[in-house]
């Protein structure tokens, strides 16, 4: 088994969105980049479960839900040129290995600097 992705890693994750949550689904439709916010490490039995944020390309009806990307920091990490940001009102917390994508393996597309993120780990 591959070590967990650092915090700020950029990983494919099959993200549950809440309303897909209440629907009863117990993974999200599709994988989707996703920021590693906080790593956590349980005592009893060493596994690492991760606090991740869904990357999205749809605009948010609220603005203030997402923080918009930098072109350069996408770049820098491996996404597309279409403009996209993290959400910021939702988060899926994970057993590590576990829900990241068995579709695409491996993992970390990229990893930015926690400078990049700033406004994320910090004011939301």
């Amino acid at each position: 088994m591959s070590p967990p992705p650092e915090r700020g890693s950029v990983i494919r994750y099959a993200y549950l969105w809440a309303d897909e949550s209440v629907e009863g689904r117990e993974e999200g439709r599709k994988d989707r980049p996703a920021l590693v916010l906080a790593l956590s490490v349980k005592e009893e039995d060493g596994s690492t479960q991760l606090l991740v944020l869904a990357i999205t390309h749809t605009a948010r009806a609220d603005p203030e839900t997402a923080v918009a990307i930098p072109h350069e920091v996408k770049r820098r990490i491996g996404l597309d040129d279409v403009p996209a940001g993290i959400v910021t009102t939702e988060a899926n917390l994970s057993s590590g290995q576990a829900r990241i994508s068995a579709r695409s393996p491996g993992a970390a597309l990229g990893r930015s600097s926690t400078g990049a993120f700033r406004t994320v780990y910090s004011e939301r």
